[in-house]
């Protein structure tokens, strides 16, 4: 894995942290993706399967991590609202 790292020109290298943040981004958006879809079956079957909501959840992460993280990935970092708080 470090030998095809080091392959890649520099400006396309993934940094650590954008990479953090698209698995973040990705199961952000995932999580409740698959959530609404299960509820959707469960009220429309009037009950949950165990397996179709694992497979859900599965495959809405999966395609959250390369199409919300891409975006997370790369506009950096987000801006921080929080004011530190200063010594009196």
């Amino acid at each position: 894995m470090a030998a095809a790292r080091s392959m890649l020109p520099v400006a396309i290298r993934p940094q650590p942290d954008a990479v953090r943040r698209a698995l973040i981004a990705g199961t952000a958006w995932g999580v409740p993706m698959a959530g609404y879809f299960v509820t959707m079956s469960a009220w429309r079957c009037g009950s949950v399967c165990p397996t179709d909501a694992a497979i859900t959840l599965v495959l809405c992460v999966a395609a959250g991590i390369p199409t919300i993280g891409l975006f997370a990935a790369l506009t950096g970092r987000p801006a921080t609202t929080a004011a530190k708080p200063r010594a009196i």
